[in-house]
């Protein structure tokens, strides 16, 4: 399969033609390999318009939506970005190209290691691994400019806006309140006075990034 092409396929045709204009989303998204993030049997579904199944129950976003949200995110050369469920590193690669440092968090230890390896063959040196739990595994590094999270969220996770730069700090997320319902990306900021906003942007069916999913309860 000739990945280069079916990379600029993807941006010609599923980015360009759905409102992504950021010419440094694009030019990230163009450069970044996308199939080496992917199991051997799993990489000629790279540049497909669906999410991809990583494995662990982590799953590549759908070229669109994850753009998309980027473009939301407006980042910054000067930024410092908190990549939230990281898997094996896709999202925070193109987020390397566009801001200063990301800090990578992934609970998984062998899909983070598996991360570390490509940034390292691939000289994505601003890129710093974290793992632990996506809610709290950088806290202590906070505040941010941006937070990427990785799927979907049943409810905006309050420890990850309080990690956001009062203000100026930006999340983007897709908000699924159960199972049943629709996604929305939206995009969050809190004040100096810790005050939320939630800006609705596009609908987003996406998977839950596991730790955000809804609680399975028991009904009798």
């Amino acid at each position: 399969m000739d990945y280069k092409a079916a990379r600029q396929a993807m941006v010609d045709c599923q980015l360009a033609t759905n409102n992504v204009i950021s010419k440094q989303v694009l030019d990230a998204m163009s450069s970044v390999p996308r199939e080496i993030y992917l199991p051997e049997s799993k990489k000629d579904a790279a540049y497909l318009d669906e999410d991809t199944l990583i494995g662990e129950g982590r799953y590549l976003l759908e070229p669109m939506i994850f753009a998309r949200l980027l473009q939301a995110a407006e980042p910054k050369p000067n930024d410092i970005a908190l990549d939230i469920g990281c898997a094996t590193g896709y999202s925070s690669s193109v987020l390397s190209k566009m801001v200063e440092t990301v800090i990578s968090v992934e609970s998984n230890e062998v899909l983070l290691q598996h991360a570390v390896k490509i940034w390292e063959k691939m000289n994505y040196c601003n890129i710093v691994d974290l793992q632990g739990k996506p809610g709290t595994a950088a806290a202590k590094n906070a505040p941010y400019d941006i937070i990427f999270v990785n799927g979907a969220v049943n409810e905006i996770p309050s420890e990850l806006v309080m990690q956001l730069k009062p203000d100026t700090g930006r999340m983007v997320c897709v908000l699924r309140k159960s199972k049943l319902s629709n996604g929305h990306a939206v995009l969050v900021k809190r004040t100096d006075s810790d005050e939320i906003s939630v800006l609705s942007l596009f609908d987003a069916n996406v998977p839950y990034l596991t730790e955000f999913a809804p609680k399975e309860c028991f009904k009798f």
